[in-house]
């Protein structure tokens, strides 16, 4: 269990359910009481563990679990308060987990539903993406487009400075039909060893008939949002994000789920890494640090390609010479300069405070960290 401020501690114990006999449930009830009742008000995870001799000890399937939540405290498990949770199998063997996100803390108990072939079971499916904004892993205007999305989704490492945005597009398909989605949020501040959704603390989601909301306790966002449109009879989902703050290599994890409570999810391993470029735009004192040449203004005076040609790259003259262009003549591999950087040296090379030399130097640090590629 996670709550959203992390530090918030909870009283377990069994719970007290009238007729429990009906339920079949894989344990005893637990009770769980938060310290403060007002904690799970922006949503709390909750997830139960087990391996496959419990359900088959039980009879339940794989496919029909729920979890039964006694919302209003009853001491009742009613239809109204059954959560189609999210489904994961762990790495440890035979181990499956349930999860859910909840609003508030009861009772809870794990079980199976069977509907006889009625109602619907099928959890909303995600189809495509396409991430736009950063660089490296096919970031940058035309976006890095991911055709055929699966539970786990391996694509290389886009990199996004602060104050830049990024933007996340997919496309997905619900059975019960465009209205029938009830809920979308994208988790992301996920790395080392567990990546799991209850382990992020940053993420923004969107419930329907609710403005879109976050979860960002450290502040590493600055803007979000997520619109959502019918194309073709499908959802277009667009989550635009801007962060405040750098952040490690981190997956992101998309999960939406029906009014039905068909919740399904999908990851995308390593998306994403946030910059500070402040670290780098304090120039001409940051190069220092960076250790990429000596003190601004005072380099070799070494002329690696004509002044005119960097006038016209930076736009200073007519014509046209694209990043892949001047990247190539200097002999360093990469198509793409990032933006704020080319915004605030190219000006700064043609009035001769950077030198030539420091500004190659400072290339090969950005090709070093995979900065240079669309």
């Amino acid at each position: 269990m996670k709550f959203p401020e992390g530090n918030t501690r909870a009283i377990l114990k069994e719970g007290s359910i009238t007729d429990l006999e009906k339920f079949n449930l894989l344990s005893i009830p637990i009770a769980v009481t938060p310290g403060d009742e007002t904690v799970c008000n922006d949503g709390c995870s909750v997830s139960f563990t087990f391996n496959e001799d419990d359900l088959k000890s039980k009879g339940i399937s794989f496919g029909g679990l729920v979890i039964y939540h006694d919302e209003n405290g009853d001491e009742v498990f009613e239809n109204q308060e059954i959560i189609k949770p999210t489904i994961t199998n762990l790495a440890s063997p035979r181990q499956i987990s349930v999860s859910a996100i909840v609003s508030s803390l009861s009772t809870f108990g794990i079980s199976s539903i069977s509907t006889g072939g009625e109602g619907d079971e099928t959890p909303p499916s995600f189809e495509s993406a396409s991430i736009s904004g950063g660089s490296g892993g096919g970031g940058g205007p035309d976006g890095l487009i991911i055709e055929d999305l699966k539970f786990e989704n391996d694509l290389q490492t886009i990199t996004v400075e602060t104050g830049e945005q990024i933007t996340l597009k997919l496309t997905l398909y619900e059975n019960s039909g465009v209205s029938a989605l009830e809920h979308i949020s994208l988790y992301t501040n996920l790395s080392g060893f567990e990546r799991q959704v209850h382990q992020s603390d940053a993420y923004i989601r969107y419930d329907k008939g609710s403005p879109v909301s976050a979860h960002d306790p450290n502040g590493l966002f600055s803007d979000f949002d997520i619109t959502i449109n019918e194309v073709g009879g499908k959802l277009e989902i667009v989550f635009t994000l801007i962060f405040e703050k750098s952040m490690d290599t981190s997956d992101i994890i998309i999960r939406a789920w029906d009014v039905n409570k068909n919740s399904a999810d999908t990851r995308l391993s390593e998306a994403i890494k946030v910059v500070d470029s402040t670290k780098i735009l304090e120039i001409p004192e940051e190069i220092d640090e960076l250790g990429l040449s000596g003190t601004l203004g005072n380099g070799t005076g070494e002329v690696f390609v004509d002044q005119e040609i960097l006038e016209v790259w930076a736009g200073f003259e007519s014509g046209s010479i694209s990043d892949e262009e001047l990247l190539k003549l200097l002999g360093i591999g990469g198509d793409k300069i990032p933006s704020w950087y080319k915004e605030k040296v190219a000006k700064w090379i043609i009035q001769g405070k950077v030198s030539q030399k420091e500004f190659v130097d400072a290339l090969h640090f950005f090709f070093n960290q995979g900065f240079l590629s669309s």
